[in-house]
């Protein structure tokens, strides 16, 4: 008897609990996610994402649905793609760069929103790091003195991995990098270097930049981490190689995609801590009370095989120091 009445209260537990489980396994979370980059090949940013996601338990395309959004390129649409996932009632918004944060905004939206961009607070998007207000949370790659810090700091690493170098250029789009454009120009005459700025508004300007640099005697170029060039690196490093000019960036995939050298947040690493704050926010915290994070982890990327490329020794101190060397 106490067996059947057992039998009999766990049939009806599980069928009372059935419905709300099935709703829950057919109704998933569904993420939105916009960026100006580019979607071939799925990019390193969508697969440090993809990773966190992944080490919380989620299965995409099962336990949780992504709307994926790219500018391809450019910055031109990112206005109507926010409105499509604002109109999609997706539950959180994860969004890279300020521009599409800015296009973001523009609807009006009170979606929670999981931004990786510049200086979160500096740019007016929060309020402090510390207790963010509102519906934004995320990570600030470059915050305040940091930010200039680090560029500075990249300026220094290519002059010593090329301590010839006299005249370096700089591409950078004006519509977002006047800030890194100040660091540099601040930094250069303390490193004897003169700053070649050339803007960059689209990528078909990349190529007779680089020409008008190499006309001007540059020996090197850093390449700014905005739109268009941060979409269009291995090209840009292409384009660089066919003048016999070395690149930096900070992008670790610079450095991958054939630049001389990276200097700058793991991108693979905020990319996974992304996917823990979309995980806190689907759980019920509010974005405006979960901290900004700033990058834990920079590094120094120096590829090898293209100083050899180019005639160029890298010296033994920079080799020491870099966290990783490409040599093929």
């Amino acid at each position: 008897m106490r067996r059947r009445q057992f039998l009999g209260f766990s049939a009806a537990a599980l069928a009372s609990l059935a419905p709300a489980a099935f709703a829950q396994a057919s109704n998933p979370p569904r993420i939105g996610w916009m960026w100006s980059g580019r979607s071939a090949n799925n990019p390193n940013e969508q697969k440090g994402f993809q990773q966190g996601l992944r080490d919380l338990g989620y299965v995409e395309g099962q336990s949780i649905l992504v709307e994926y959004r790219w500018g391809e390129g450019s910055v031109d649409h990112l206005n109507d793609l926010a409105t499509e996932l604002v109109k999609l009632r997706v539950d959180v918004i994860v969004v890279i760069g300020g521009a599409a944060l800015r296009a973001l905004l523009t609807t009006g939206t009170t979606i929670p929103i999981v931004a990786l961009t510049g200086d979160l607070v500096a740019d007016h998007f929060v309020e402090s790091m510390a207790r963010p207000g509102g519906t934004i949370t995320g990570i600030s790659f470059m915050q305040g003195s940091t930010g200039a810090n680090l560029i500075g700091k990249r300026l220094q690493f290519l002059k010593e991995a090329i301590p010839t170098l006299t005249d370096v250029g700089f591409l950078f789009n004006a519509k977002f990098s006047n800030d890194d454009l100040v660091a540099l120009e601040r930094v250069a005459p303390a490193l004897n270097l003169v700053l070649h700025p050339s803007p960059v508004q689209q990528y078909e300007d990349a190529k007779p930049a680089i020409a008008r640099l190499k006309k001007d005697g540059v020996q090197a170029i850093d390449v700014d981490a905005a739109p268009p060039l941060i979409a269009y690196q291995r090209e840009t490093v292409e384009l660089a190689l066919e003048f016999q000019l070395p690149t930096s960036s900070e992008q670790p995939e610079f450095a991958d995609d054939g630049g001389l050298l990276s200097y700058g947040p793991n991108s693979d690493a905020q990319f996974r801590r992304a996917a823990y704050y979309v995980d806190r926010i689907l759980k019920g915290a509010k974005p405006g009370d979960l901290p900004i994070e700033q990058p834990v982890k920079i590094e120094l990327v120096v590829n090898r095989a293209t100083a050899r490329a180019l005639g160029i020794t890298i010296p033994q101190s920079i080799l020491s120091t870099a966290d990783q060397v490409i040599d093929n």
